[in-house]
């Protein structure tokens, strides 16, 4: 027995494209800290699930703001950008799964979205995707991981899910 249905679906593209268009998405800086100099006389285990220790906080503060420096970086080294182009980076990927869970959840719970958008930029720093610290950083920081010194940045670097228009 050979059976044959069709399902018609008037207007569910548009449907989608405005459930889709629906929200926007901020990764970065989010929300600007003082950021306080490095004290290279300790260390501290914010990373040591990673395998490495970063250099405590200081209580002295910068002269730049933790946004400030994170675009210098984002100068040097585009970390916000760069993630996204990236064809062979898995965390995009995951993005854009949790999106679409996002958007059929009953709760439209933002955590795990947000989570994900957070990893996009946060595991290229982690990975060392950036490349090598000067062997003269390497050495007064104790490791080698640029971007990092001493986690504040990178704590930071959060996301945001809105509904646009509120």
């Amino acid at each position: 027995m050979n059976v044959k249905f069709k399902v018609v679906a008037n207007g569910l593209a548009k449907q989608l494209k405005r459930e889709i268009e629906g929200y926007k998405f901020e990764v970065g800086i989010v929300k600007d800290k003082p950021h306080k100099k490095a004290s290279f006389a300790r260390t501290a285990n914010v990373f040591a699930g990673q395998g490495f220790k970063t250099l405590k906080q200081g209580t002295r503060v910068d002269a730049k703001s933790t946004g400030e420096i994170g675009k210098y970086l984002d100068d040097k080294y585009h970390w916000l950008v760069k993630p996204w182009k990236n064809k062979k980076n898995d965390d995009v990927l995951k993005v854009v799964q949790d999106y679409l869970t996002f958007l059929s959840d009953k709760n439209k719970s933002t955590n795990r979205l947000k989570n994900a958008l957070q990893a996009v930029v946060r595991n290229p720093i982690l990975r060392g995707d950036y490349g090598n610290n000067a062997v003269s950083v390497q050495k007064r920081k104790g490791f080698n991981k640029p971007m990092i010194m001493t986690g504040q940045l990178f704590k930071l670097i959060k996301a945001v899910v809105s509904r646009r228009g509120t």
